[in-house]
């Protein structure tokens, strides 16, 4: 899955659910940095760079999204407000993995995954589901939290 279509999934899914929840879109990135998730490289130029096991060159796509208020990260992480200022979404075409870790306590009891541990691998399909998932569990939290909080 190219990084336009990932995108693109998300925008579909999860950006219209995480305004309502009052976070503003940041946008996403193409990520082809190995040492930004602790991998080791040879001085190669980005496009050579490979693991030590031979594996296609490292590309991440990273999504984020920015609290619009104290009181929205509050009400996403009561406990630890500051985790929830920025919350950010990675899918890894080379193994398949997608990382949704940070809305773990939004798509509790609302998801049949557990997004804390099930990374995948994930097909494109399953992108599209997983997704789709968690854009309909923000709602549902937006929705038994009484809508989103004020923005400042």
């Amino acid at each position: 899955m190219g990084s336009d279509e990932f995108f693109g999934l998300v925008d579909e899914f999860l950006s219209p659910r995480m305004a309502e929840l009052g976070y503003h879109r940041l946008g996403g990135s193409e990520n082809d940095q190995p040492q930004s998730r602790g991998m080791l490289t040879k001085s190669l130029p980005p496009s050579r760079r490979a693991d030590s096991a031979g594996r296609a060159p490292f590309l991440l796509y990273d999504f984020g999204f920015e609290a619009g208020s104290d009181d929205v990260q509050r009400l996403v992480d009561p406990e630890d407000p500051d985790s929830a200022d920025e919350l950010w979404l990675s899918y890894e075409p080379a193994t398949g993995e997608l990382d949704l870790r940070a809305w773990a306590s939004i798509a509790e009891g609302r998801v049949d995954w557990d997004p804390r541990s099930d990374t995948g691998p994930c097909s494109g399909s399953e992108i599209r589901r997983r997704l789709a998932d968690i854009g309909r569990a923000v709602a549902d939290f937006a929705r038994s939290q009484g809508g989103s909080p004020p923005t400042s």
